[in-house]
């Protein structure tokens, strides 16, 4: 991301090249470095004990979809969680149950 000599963040349009436009109309070329990107691979991410904090917790983050499942403790609805490259769902109640 690139900022503009008046402060706001510039968009990036892709042409013949990279460019970095301003609604204010100050146009910039892009460098060699805007071009890299970082990626990291793990090697191991199909073990689920990895996730055992992400899926304990995501009875409580208002970002994982409610479902309609009854959980034991009586509750009609509970969490889903997505984890693993495996897509593995997991399903956390507010009372601790996971299922």
């Amino acid at each position: 991301m690139k900022f503009c000599h008046c402060g706001a963040s510039m968009k990036r349009t892709i042409k013949d090249r990279i460019y970095y436009e301003c609604h204010c109309g100050n146009k910039i070329k892009s460098e060699s470095s805007d071009a890299l990107i970082f990626e990291e691979i793990y090697v191991d991410v199909s073990n689920l004990e990895k996730f055992e904090t992400i899926i304990k917790n995501s009875a409580y983050d208002i970002a994982c979809t409610v479902v309609k499942k009854d959980c034991t403790c009586g509750r009609d609805y509970m969490k889903r969680v997505i984890v693993s490259d495996g897509m593995v769902s997991r399903y956390t109640c507010v009372c601790g149950n996971i299922a």
